[in-house]
């Protein structure tokens, strides 16, 4: 699944960061979070980072890892653009399972208010 995220990240244009990936499909080893895309600036004096527009945390087999009113919490915090959107996909089953995922989505309402969220 890594190395998914990070060969689709590299062909649409930006830099991915993860450990466990084969090196022609990522610019890094994982930063903070298990994949990471990034938009930078990058010239001879300086690297600036523009935008990170995907990040994953990918707990297998162990959903309790995942804590939803944490992560929510973040997003309340975070000073991003007020309609941000996150997506929080669980595997909950397997393919003799009619619901194999869960998908919540947890849309920022602005900075210090709480997101809104559903059970998509």
């Amino acid at each position: 699944m890594l190395t998914i995220l990070c060969k689709l990240g590299k062909r649409l244009g930006y830099t991915a960061w993860a450990t466990g990936v084969p090196d022609e499909y990522r610019d890094g080893n994982e930063w903070l979070y298990d994949v990471m895309w990034c938009n930078s600036d990058i010239s001879d004096t300086y690297d600036r980072l523009i935008s990170v527009p995907m990040v994953a945390e990918c707990e297998w087999g162990n959903l309790g890892k995942i804590i939803y009113k944490k992560l929510r919490e973040h997003v309340r915090t975070f000073n991003g653009a007020r309609g941000d959107t996150y997506l929080l996909i669980a595997h909950v089953g397997d393919v003799s399972e009619t619901k194999w995922f869960e998908f919540t989505e947890i849309v920022d309402q602005g900075p210090g208010t709480h997101p809104y969220s559903k059970t998509l």
